[in-house]
């Protein structure tokens, strides 16, 4: 019985996070986009494959822990919720929550009840009662992220630290465990970095006051310094071992630089943290560690300094490099999180009469539930408390649904027949990965996900070269115009007929969408000439002076001038952001493409098909009207180099044909 009643807190837990996530995500459309879809995208297709192919899944989940900046283990986990009987994004929410939400608020309730230990039922309740109803622990949760992930390792990370005496000898054991605690949020996480280096200047300094003796400890504080050089080592020892390719890009990578369209004035920083915890959060901060300092609690007050340094350290470290999302001020809510938590727990401490206690812990637990509905579901409450209180996070969903359906239904029977389209609109009304979504996905590569951001992405020359845009007016971004001119440029061009818009005309639907923008789709009638591409790839130069040379020659600017006639079935012809066109013949007949070159006098061809077991060759031929022409076959795995001086300026066309079997003949072309 008495398992039973302690295990009820735990029980009620669970079913209100349950029943409030999915009631959330029952109230939202079918919109979902960028980050608030790609884990979720990521989660259904590494469950598919886990049941189909383990071996490559797991070939797979390691290849992503060495190479992306956000890898797929934080979804790894969850991906046994996948059988459950409800719809896919329900699935994963709900995945989210119990494998990552429900142990952070119970690691919360530990931490904070290990540094108040009085009145331990009480406090355990207020814990995770606060910790559950904190609505920036849930607004990137039900977004979709899988970030919180990060803080059961931080918090795990200090109450491990906070339980070990390190001042007494040096502990191999404990510094191992300390060492994976405080590199696993960097696994699944790479911004988690910024906290952990944070911790690994705070850790040592917490467990020296919390065991050292009276007086300076020399002699202890250098076991401790030992004790974390030990799990520094180890930390990075895993990540050297585990993700060497990709802490080389971060070492080689000027994150504030290609990140700058992200990056905001600190004070727009600061409300960005505010906005998630909300404004009366700041002074509830400041008076919780004020109580704190008047208890004369040492382990209160250094546990409440320690916190302020992480969440000032670690907030000045981040916001070098970018603003911060709602996802990335989770670790710093927490902060003040626990000592908010800890100045509550004080309050109530004062009162003696135990039923004017639990009257008042109801009171501010209804309060916090309050705020928890506000905040998701848009309860109202008084104008004066709503700017107190965090920002909304409510269930996606846009107006005028019907014409986004409107507008999915004639994008997909306009590219029925293999034509490309891409979306030159970035904003939460109007984007590519929506549109996405709102097809469930049934575009494939006819949807061309275009540039975004200008110093991270540059110029897509095969969004430009689809044969459908479509295009929001007014023009639509999500940070800086400045920063997204790679929307804002063709966009701009194509409303108002100029440069590159020349070569469109728009049909006549005008789709309604949410938020007063109007959405209409273009068609390319015909290629860019040198003219309109000089005009607008000149409106870029500017602001990008390193974009000269890079564009204005060579195959980006062959490219973009060509006219494609890709081969029937597997006939492809695409350029990725180095310069590098992957091409493939038809299966009956050639892809063509008539283009004229500048600033390319050869062209490397490179056979990349070397998995399949046809030994075939690849037949390349390139030439102009009454001039020779360069043919060559392409060995499978092998390369060859045309001549092509000759052809500079001067319109030419080059032809992909298969010779025996279409099965091994993808190309990389690229112009020298």
């Amino acid at each position: 019985m008495k398992a039973l009643k302690r295990a009820m807190p735990l029980f009620l837990l669970i079913v209100y996070t349950m029943a409030v996530a999915c009631y959330f995500i029952s109230k939202e459309q079918n919109i979902y986009f960028w980050d608030y879809n790609g884990y979720w995208r990521y989660w259904q297709s590494l469950s598919q494959l886990i049941y189909q192919a383990p071996l490559d899944a797991l070939n797979g989940i390691l290849s992503s822990v060495r190479h992306d900046d956000y890898n797929v283990i934080p979804i790894t986990i969850t991906t046994i919720f996948n059988a459950l009987p409800f719809g896919s994004r329900m699935s994963y929410i709900i995945s989210l929550f119990v494998v990552y939400v429900i142990p952070t608020v119970y690691l919360f309730a530990l931490l904070s009840t290990y540094f108040n230990p009085q009145d331990k039922k009480l406090n355990t309740v207020l814990y995770m009662a606060l910790a559950a109803t904190f609505t920036a622990f849930w607004a990137p949760t039900l977004r979709g992220y899988p970030d919180i992930c990060g803080l059961i390792f931080v918090i795990a990370a200090v109450l491990y630290c906070a339980k070990t005496n390190l001042a007494e000898r040096v502990k191999i054991r404990q510094a191992i465990i300390l060492g994976i605690l405080l590199w696993a949020p960097f696994l699944l996480r790479r911004w988690y970095a910024y906290t952990v280096v944070s911790l690994y200047f705070s850790l040592p300094i917490l467990n020296y006051f919390l065991y050292k003796n009276r007086g300076i400890d020399v002699e202890s504080a250098k076991r401790i310094i030992f004790n974390f050089f030990i799990s520094g080592v180890l930390s990075c020892i895993f990540a050297l071992i585990l993700q060497w390719p990709l802490l080389l890009r971060i070492i080689s990578t000027d994150y504030a630089y290609i990140y700058s369209a992200y990056q905001f004035p600190f004070i727009a920083s600061f409300h960005s943290l505010i906005n998630s915890v909300g404004r009366m959060f700041l002074p509830l901060f400041i008076a919780s560690i004020a109580l704190i300092f008047f208890s004369k609690s040492k382990e209160k007050i250094v546990f409440a300094l320690f916190c302020t340094f992480n969440l000032l350290f670690s907030f000045f470290l981040f916001t070098r490099t970018q603003s911060p999302g709602i996802q990335h001020n989770l670790p710093f809510a927490l902060w003040m999180l626990l000592v908010v938590a800890q100045g509550i727990s004080l309050l109530l401490g004062m009162i003696k009469s135990k039923g004017i206690k639990y009257a008042c812990l109801g009171v501010t637990l209804l309060f916090a539930c309050l705020i928890q509905q506000h905040s998701l579901f848009g309860l109202k409450t008084p104008d004066g408390l709503n700017a107190c209180l965090p920002a909304q996070t409510l269930p996606l969903r846009v107006q005028n649904y019907p014409e986004y359906l409107a507008l999915r239904d004639d994008v997909l029977r306009l590219s029925g027949d293999g034509s490309k389209v891409a979306v030159l609109s970035s904003s939460n009304t109007l984007n590519d990965d929506m549109l996405s979504t709102l097809t469930d996905r049934k575009m494939g590569e006819r949807l061309v996900f275009t540039s975004q951001i200008d110093l991270r992405d540059g110029i897509n020359f095969n969004a430009l070269n689809a044969r459908y845009l479509i295009v929001a007016n007014p023009i639509q971004t999500h940070v800086r115009p400045e920063g997204q001119r790679v929307i804002t440029l063709p966009a701009s061009a194509l409303l108002e007929g100029k440069n590159i818009g020349k070569a469109f005309r728009r049909l006549d639907r005008e789709y309604k969408l949410s938020d007063n923008v109007s959405a209409w789709i273009y068609e390319k009638k015909r290629p860019f000439t040198q003219q309109e591409l000089d005009e607008f790839l000149n409106l870029f130069y500017p602001s990008y002076p390193e974009w000269k040379g890079r564009y204005d020659s060579g195959v980006f600017y062959a490219f973009l001038s060509a006219q494609i006639k890709k081969g029937d079935i597997w006939g492809e012809f695409t350029v990725d952001g180095n310069g590098i066109i992957y091409a493939h013949p038809g299966e009956n007949t050639p892809t063509t493409v008539l283009w004229t070159l500048h600033g390319v006098n050869h062209l490397k061809i490179k056979s990349i098909s070397t998995a399949c077991n046809t030994d075939d060759t690849i037949l390349v031929e390139v030439g102009g009207d009454d001039l020779p022409s360069e043919k060559a076959e392409v060995p499978k795995g092998g390369e060859v180099i045309l001549d092509v001086s000759y052809l500079q300026g001067k319109p030419s066309v080059l032809s992909i044909r298969k010779n025996k079997s279409s099965g091994c003949d993808a190309i990389n072309i690229e112009g020298e």
